[in-house]
Protein backbone atom coordinates (compact mmCIF):
# COMPACT_ATOMS: atom_id res chain seq x y z
CA UNK A 1 0.00 0.00 0.00
CA UNK A 2 1.00 3.25 -0.75
CA UNK A 3 -0.18 6.75 0.85
CA UNK A 4 -3.07 7.45 1.96
CA UNK A 5 -4.71 3.84 1.20
CA UNK A 6 -2.46 2.45 4.18
CA UNK A 7 -5.32 2.32 7.16
CA UNK A 8 -7.84 1.01 4.86
CA UNK A 9 -4.83 -1.90 3.59
CA UNK A 10 -4.72 -2.65 7.36
CA UNK A 11 -8.24 -2.97 8.26
CA UNK A 12 -8.93 -5.15 4.89
CA UNK A 13 -6.06 -7.33 5.78
CA UNK A 14 -7.17 -8.11 9.32
CA UNK A 15 -11.25 -8.75 7.62
CA UNK A 16 -9.60 -11.10 5.39
CA UNK A 17 -7.47 -12.41 8.15
CA UNK A 18 -10.48 -13.45 9.92
CA UNK A 19 -11.82 -15.01 6.95
CA UNK A 20 -8.95 -17.22 7.20
CA UNK A 21 -6.67 -15.34 4.40
CA UNK A 22 -3.35 -14.27 5.52
CA UNK A 23 -2.02 -10.79 4.48
CA UNK A 24 1.02 -8.69 4.96
CA UNK A 25 0.48 -4.96 3.88
CA UNK A 26 3.96 -3.12 3.79
CA UNK A 27 4.65 0.29 2.85
CA UNK A 28 7.84 0.62 0.52
CA UNK A 29 7.67 4.54 1.20
CA UNK A 30 8.71 5.38 -2.18
CA UNK A 31 7.47 4.34 -5.87
CA UNK A 32 11.04 4.62 -7.34
CA UNK A 33 13.32 3.05 -7.00
CA UNK A 34 11.85 0.42 -5.25
CA UNK A 35 13.40 -1.62 -2.26
CA UNK A 36 14.83 -4.66 -3.21
CA UNK A 37 13.91 -6.17 -0.39
CA UNK A 38 10.00 -6.42 -1.72
CA UNK A 39 11.76 -8.82 -4.28
CA UNK A 40 12.78 -10.99 -1.06
CA UNK A 41 10.13 -10.68 0.86
CA UNK A 42 7.92 -11.54 -1.99
CA UNK A 43 9.32 -14.63 -2.71
CA UNK A 44 7.51 -16.26 0.38
CA UNK A 45 4.26 -15.17 -1.09
CA UNK A 46 1.84 -16.76 -3.58
CA UNK A 47 0.64 -13.37 -4.71
CA UNK A 48 0.76 -10.14 -4.02
CA UNK A 49 -2.18 -7.14 -3.85
CA UNK A 50 -1.42 -3.52 -4.30
CA UNK A 51 -3.75 -0.95 -3.49
CA UNK A 52 -3.19 2.06 -5.34
CA UNK A 53 -3.41 5.92 -3.82
CA UNK A 54 -4.23 6.68 -7.33
CA UNK A 55 -4.40 5.61 -11.29
CA UNK A 56 -3.83 2.35 -11.08
CA UNK A 57 -2.93 1.92 -14.52
CA UNK A 58 1.27 2.76 -14.89
CA UNK A 59 0.83 3.11 -11.02
CA UNK A 60 2.79 1.28 -8.48
CA UNK A 61 1.76 -2.22 -9.26
CA UNK A 62 3.36 -2.10 -13.04
CA UNK A 63 6.33 -0.98 -11.20
CA UNK A 64 6.45 -4.02 -9.23
CA UNK A 65 5.31 -6.05 -11.88
CA UNK A 66 8.39 -4.73 -13.76
CA UNK A 67 10.81 -5.44 -11.08
CA UNK A 68 9.05 -8.96 -10.25
CA UNK A 69 9.74 -9.96 -13.97
CA UNK A 70 13.62 -8.35 -14.46
CA UNK A 71 14.79 -10.77 -11.07
CA UNK A 72 12.53 -13.34 -12.87
CA UNK A 73 10.18 -14.03 -10.15
CA UNK A 74 7.03 -15.35 -11.03
CA UNK A 75 4.36 -13.94 -8.36
CA UNK A 76 1.40 -12.39 -9.44
CA UNK A 77 0.51 -8.84 -9.22
CA UNK A 78 -3.18 -7.86 -8.62
CA UNK A 79 -3.94 -4.06 -8.25
CA UNK A 80 -6.84 -2.07 -7.04
CA UNK A 81 -6.97 1.30 -7.57
CA UNK A 82 -8.45 4.09 -9.46
CA UNK A 83 -9.14 3.13 -13.60
CA UNK A 84 -8.12 5.41 -16.03
CA UNK A 85 -11.57 7.73 -16.70
CA UNK A 86 -12.29 10.75 -16.22
CA UNK A 87 -14.24 11.00 -12.45
CA UNK A 88 -17.13 13.56 -11.41
CA UNK A 89 -16.83 16.32 -9.24
CA UNK A 90 -17.36 14.64 -5.27
CA UNK A 91 -15.78 14.50 -2.09
CA UNK A 92 -12.68 11.62 -2.42
CA UNK A 93 -14.72 9.17 0.39
CA UNK A 94 -17.57 9.22 -2.37
CA UNK A 95 -15.79 9.03 -5.41
CA UNK A 96 -13.85 5.89 -3.86
CA UNK A 97 -17.08 4.29 -2.69
CA UNK A 98 -18.25 5.08 -6.42
CA UNK A 99 -15.37 3.21 -7.45
CA UNK A 100 -16.20 0.26 -4.97
CA UNK A 101 -12.75 1.04 -3.70
CA UNK A 102 -13.92 0.28 0.01
CA UNK A 103 -12.74 -1.97 3.02
CA UNK A 104 -15.43 -4.65 2.56
CA UNK A 105 -14.81 -4.63 -1.81
CA UNK A 106 -11.02 -5.12 -0.94
CA UNK A 107 -11.83 -7.42 2.04
CA UNK A 108 -13.40 -9.59 -0.89
CA UNK A 109 -10.98 -9.40 -3.32
CA UNK A 110 -8.47 -11.07 -1.03
CA UNK A 111 -10.41 -13.82 -0.59
CA UNK A 112 -11.66 -14.14 -3.90
CA UNK A 113 -7.87 -13.86 -5.58
CA UNK A 114 -6.24 -15.77 -2.82
CA UNK A 115 -8.53 -18.78 -3.79
CA UNK A 116 -7.91 -18.52 -7.32
CA UNK A 117 -4.00 -17.88 -7.09
CA UNK A 118 -3.76 -20.54 -4.23
CA UNK A 119 -5.99 -23.33 -6.04
CA UNK A 120 -6.82 -24.76 -2.58
CA UNK A 121 -8.84 -24.12 0.73
CA UNK A 122 -6.75 -21.09 2.15
CA UNK A 123 -8.31 -21.61 5.48
CA UNK A 124 -6.65 -25.28 5.67
CA UNK A 125 -3.15 -24.19 3.98
CA UNK A 126 -2.35 -21.17 5.38
CA UNK A 127 1.70 -21.54 6.05
CA UNK A 128 2.34 -18.54 8.07
CA UNK A 129 -1.00 -16.67 9.55
CA UNK A 130 -0.01 -13.30 11.18
CA UNK A 131 -0.92 -12.35 14.52
CA UNK A 132 -4.15 -9.48 14.25
CA UNK A 133 -1.41 -6.91 15.11
CA UNK A 134 1.54 -7.73 12.98
CA UNK A 135 -0.31 -6.71 9.71
CA UNK A 136 1.80 -3.33 8.71
CA UNK A 137 5.64 -3.99 8.11
CA UNK A 138 7.66 -1.08 6.60
CA UNK A 139 10.47 -2.08 4.06
CA UNK A 140 13.67 -0.85 4.45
Amino acid sequence: SIGAFAAIAVEAAGQAYREGVGVTVIDPRWVKPLPESLVTMAQRYKSVVVLEDGIKHGGIASTISELFRESQLNVPVHSIGVPLTFLEHAKRNEILEDLGITVQNITRSLVAWSSSDFGVDIKEEMQHPLDENEHRKPLR
